[in-house]
C-alpha cells in the first residue's frame, strides 16, 4: 500500500513539474482543449519540436475545418512575429481542409516545427486561434515558455 501511494505521489509530482514549464491558457471559441501532449516541450533552439493537442467540441454544433488561423509570438512581451493562413491552402497542423467534428467530438491535432537556433533567450507568448468559414472563433488558446 505504502508503495502504491508513493508511486502515486511522485507520478503527482512529475506532472506537476511537468506542467508548471508551460501555461496553456484558452482565450475563447467553441472548442475546448482537452489536453496537449509533448515529450520535448518547451522547445528547445535548433530542435525539432511536436506536440499533439486534443480538442473536444461540445457547442451544440459541429465545426469544420475550412477557416483560417492566426498565430502571434510575443518575446518578452513585444511583438515578434504574426503569421496567418487558410486551413484549406497552408493546412493548420495536421488537419485536412474540410475536416469535421461533429457536437460531442473530439479531434487530436499533431503540431511539429522548429525553434530557430537564433531565437532569443526569454519569455515567449504564443497565441494560436483557428476561425471557422463565417469568422467566428473556432479555439484560442495561449502557450508560455521560456527559452
Amino acid at each position: 500500500m505504502k508503495a502504491a501511494f508513493l508511486a502515486i505521489l511522485i507520478a503527482l509530482i512529475a506532472v506537476i513539474a511537468y506542467a508548471g514549464k508551460v501555461d496553456f491558457t484558452p482565450c475563447g471559441g467553441y472548442l475546448t482543449i482537452d489536453r496537449m501532449e509533448s515529450d520535448n516541450w518547451p522547445p528547445v533552439k535548433g530542435k525539432h519540436f511536436a506536440s499533439v493537442t486534443y480538442l473536444n467540441n461540445n457547442s451544440g454544433k459541429s465545426a469544420t475545418f475550412d477557416g483560417t488561423w492566426l498565430v502571434q509570438t510575443k518575446w518578452n512581451g513585444m511583438n515578434a512575429d504574426s503569421q496567418n493562413g487558410s486551413m484549406c491552402k497552408e493546412g493548420f497542423g495536421d488537419i485536412p481542409c474540410g475536416t469535421v467534428v461533429a457536437n460531442g467530438g473530439s479531434l487530436a491535432v499533431l503540431n511539429e516545427g522548429e525553434l530557430p537556433a537564433s531565437s532569443p533567450d526569454g519569455t515567449y507568448v504564443v497565441r494560436t486561434q483557428l476561425f471557422d468559414s463565417q469568422n467566428n472563433v473556432m479555439l484560442c488558446y495561449t502557450t508560455t515558455f521560456k527559452v
